[in-house]
């Protein structure tokens, strides 16, 4: 293809010799301006490319590349003098992993498509990360996701050929997708072709094979009225992100004794139990609004409640619906609602006291492993690690009690 882009027809070439017409300062650092079309620009849903700029010794990181009233560039942290001859070093990790989650999202589209009936695509995006892709249709579906997710990974494996070719806008009919008004503002388009599944209308980066893939993964997704937002993953990240999730399944089949197809209805049980668990807290945080039973020392009247499965929020909200007496000092304690990540914590509020929360608290949280502060009569205090909550807050009420002496 004449007078086209050259990672339209050969993106892995890696290094190239360039001229830096003209840079600019501008707000995110410099725009390094080259004459020649071997980057591909951001635009289309689909972030630039990046690498460095290697001009003798000195060598410019560029994080982005952009496109501006049809010039190229770089977008760079450091200046580079205009008419200088430099190398391009891409960086081909990112570009590769660009051109793996656009060709899977071509695939993933098209793959819906054939299900879903009616179904039209919405915004794109896709970068060296992650894909994320948006579909509207009135009769959308978690399976219609997850099938179309199963037919992506069988085209991956019948290693289908990818190839492109330049077109007149007339010569666009139904089987090729389009956005729409795209021939309206383009004389000539690119139409990217996988194998007897796909054709698009794209000026994107893509593999030459659906194998390059590797693999294609959806990681999360979103439905609402009709409309489904997708972010997936491909390559070695898609089978790195299953591998972490399936190992975790399997070490805890070893505690919790269960076949791994019934993770769905154990999720289902614990979701369940969460809403049950819930509820009992919530119970409990209104009896306790409920309770006026202190303990005297010295001068001072204290109550305290250790509160696992109570969350930082229900206990700042708890703390300021208790009632106190005059010359009192409230301290709740939890564990947390997940006590098995190790991290406490507690708030103490002071009511007519000669001296603010943290005279009570803070140098006994210190001491104790924690940080914390607050206002007036309130002091919010945390220990990151908590390997025995009860016994650290043992230790806290009986420091307090002896401070209160």
């Amino acid at each position: 293809m004449a007078d086209v882009p050259l990672y339209w027809t050969d993106p892995e070439n890696s290094e190239f010799v360039v001229s830096v017409k003209d840079c600019l300062k501008c707000e995110s650092g410099y725009w390094a301006a080259i004459a020649e079309r071997v980057v591909r620009p951001s635009g289309g849903g689909q972030a630039g490319d990046r690498g460095v700029l290697l001009a003798g010794e000195e060598e410019v990181e560029f994080k982005d590349t952009i496109s501006h009233d049809g010039v190229v560039y770089l977008v760079t942290e450091a200046p580079i003098q205009q008419g200088t001859e430099a190398i391009l070093r891409l960086d081909m990790e990112w570009r590769k992993s660009m051109m793996k989650n656009h060709t899977g999202e071509h695939l993933f589209v098209r793959a819906l498509q054939n299900r879903v009936e009616g179904l039209e695509l919405g915004s794109i995006w896709i970068d060296g990360k992650h894909g994320t892709v948006e579909v509207s249709s009135g009769a959308l579906s978690p399976e219609d996701l997850f099938e179309a997710e199963a037919d992506v990974q069988r085209i991956i494996s019948d290693a289908l050929t990818v190839d492109s070719s330049i077109v007149g806008a007339g010569e666009i009919d139904d089987s090729i997708r389009a956005r729409e008004g795209v021939t309206s503002k383009h004389e000539k388009l690119r139409i990217v072709k996988i194998e007897g599944f796909d054709s698009s209308a794209c000026s994107g980066i893509h593999v030459r094979n659906t194998k390059d893939l590797v693999a294609f993964k959806i990681i999360d997704y979103e439905l609402t009225e009709g409309r489904a937002t997708i972010e997936f993953l491909t390559g070695l990240d898609a089978l790195s992100r299953m591998s972490v999730v399936y190992n975790e399944v399997l070490q805890r089949k070893r505690e919790y004794p269960y076949e791994i197809e019934q993770i769905g209805s154990i999720l289902d049980k614990a979701k369940s139990i969460r809403e049950i668990h819930g509820e009992t807290v919530r119970t409990l945080l209104e009896t306790l609004e409920r309770v006026t039973e202190y303990t005297t020392i010295g001068e001072y009247s204290l109550r305290s409640e250790y509160l696992p499965g109570v969350g930082v929020g229900q206990l700042r909200d708890l703390v300021k619906g208790i009632e106190m007496p005059n010359q009192s000092i409230l301290l709740l304690f939890t564990p947390g609602e997940q006590p098995s990540i190790g991290k406490c914590n507690l708030i103490l509020r002071t009511h007519n006291t000669p001296e603010d929360a943290s005279w009570y608290i803070a140098k006994i949280v210190e001491e104790l492993g924690g940080r914390g502060g607050g206002s007036q009569s309130i002091y919010t205090g945390g220990f990151a690690a908590c390997p025995n909550p009860a016994d650290l807050y043992e230790r806290i009420i009986g420091r307090l009690s002896e401070t209160l002496k």
